[in-house]
């Protein structure tokens, strides 16, 4: 009994200590409610830390125990919950497995659906856990949703996760008459990592001329390039934030090398977060980055243009044509970076969320701009005092611009579907 509480007495120390070091930059929305959030993080994190210590050289052994946190933070999905109209089963979609949520009481005729896609960095993540989203929002828009359960990395790198999300979209526009779905009426979206894949699977099926058009693409502060880690977005997140907050300059990086590489690659995170990964002649030639032109960006969201003079010559002097030509098949690929696309023409009506604290920020802004450009319809809104995943941080912890950003979603679907 005095071990337990001798034990417990030093984990809410050290809990209070980190409570009181994370930092909370000026305008973040409820800071009191994200710092109790970032801290809460402590305890997995160090359940996490000790099964990898447990598992030594287990190259997987993080992302495991990451996952199987994530997994039972929440409760197990229900088929059915009482006073709803929707209930949920999981199924296949040409081999791959879905979660699927339909009204119990149908409207007559051909309706439209939803295709969810998680985040999770392409490594963690499923329909079990973001079950609460998809549930509300197929709640909410009385609406067919499937979310699906791509394979993940390390254990499947690029390109599997996207392939899983192109073949379910393409069974279900084929198949869509089995769930009296009308498949040019169906809306496809996703956060973060989910919001690439949205984004790459639109531009797949609109060049597929056996399928309909998706109807409406919904990314949510997605992350979209890798050519440029050091965005007035990056930068102010490190400014802000240091290496603490949601998503981090190195995480975004380690994820990346899960999911091309099937492994960190710490000589690769290293040049990549220091913008030492592009060559120099791309970067003196290429027509590529003027798709991620930090003049782009309004001047409101800009960091001051002194210190990114200073950043652009320091990158300017360190482009390595040998790391370049070790991603270049990758980060030039669309199905990995949506926003390098050259023809963005003709692709479905979109809407894109971006979050005021988010390191990827500009990654909606570049894309939203350039959907424009090319004659699509695009509602883009920034959401300045939101950061990276606020949308539904947990069933049991909402933030009330995360419920804005969903109540805005669900009305644009609602409107345009």
């Amino acid at each position: 009994m005095a071990v337990f509480l001798m034990t417990s007495c030093v984990v809410l120390g050290i809990f209070i200590m980190h409570l009181r070091s994370i930092r909370v930059p000026k305008g973040l929305s409820e800071p009191g409610k994200f710092r109790l959030l970032m801290a809460s993080l402590f305890i997995p994190k160090f359940f996490e830390n000790l099964y990898v210590l447990y598992h030594q050289g287990n190259i997987f052994a993080r992302i495991r125990a990451r996952r199987f946190i994530i997994e039972n933070l929440e409760p197990k999905p229900l088929e059915t919950v009482k006073g709803s109209n929707i209930r949920s089963k999981v199924t296949y979609f040409d081999g791959v497995k879905v979660r699927v949520y339909e009204p119990i009481m149908r409207k007559e005729g051909l309706q439209p659906g939803v295709i969810f896609i998680h985040g999770g960095g392409m490594a963690t993540g499923s329909p079990d856990s973001y079950d609460g989203l998809t549930r509300t929002m197929a709640e909410r828009l009385d609406i067919f949703l499937v979310s699906i359960d791509y394979r993940l990395a390390p254990e499947y790198p690029f390109p599997s996760g996207f392939n899983d999300n192109l073949r379910a979209t393409t069974w279900l526009l084929k198949n869509a008459h089995i769930f009296d779905l009308d498949a040019r009426r169906v809306a496809i979206t996703g956060d973060s990592a989910g919001g690439n894949f949205a984004a790459g699977v639109s531009q797949a099926i609109h060049d597929d001329v056996t399928l309909p058009n998706l109807k409406l693409q919904v990314l949510l502060y997605p992350g979209l390039q890798q050519l440029d880690f050091h965005s007035h977005s990056y930068q102010k997140y490190e400014a802000e934030f240091g290496n603490g907050g949601a998503l981090t300059r190195e995480r975004v990086s380690d994820f990346i090398s899960l999911y091309l590489h099937g492994k960190i690659d710490p000589a690769m995170v290293h040049r990549s977060v220091h913008n030492h990964h592009v060559s120099q002649d791309l970067l003196d030639t290429s027509p590529v980055f003027k798709y991620v032109d930090r003049d782009h960006i309004p001047k409101e969201m800009r960091v001051s243009e002194k210190h990114t003079k200073q950043r652009e010559e320091m990158e300017r002097r360190s482009g390595s044509d040998e790391v370049w030509n070790h991603v270049q098949e990758y980060y030039l690929d669309p199905r990995f970076a949506p926003i390098v696309r050259e023809d963005l023409g003709g692709l479905p009506h979109a809407m894109i969320t971006t979050c005021g604290f988010d390191c990827l920020r500009d990654d909606g802004v570049h894309y939203a701009r350039r959907l424009s450009d090319a004659g699509v319809g695009v509602h883009y809104k920034d959401y300045e005092s939101a950061f990276h995943g606020v949308i539904w941080a947990t069933k049991n912890v909402q933030f009330e611009v995360g419920k804005e950003m969903l109540s805005d979603v669900i009305d644009f679907i609602k409107e345009n579907i």
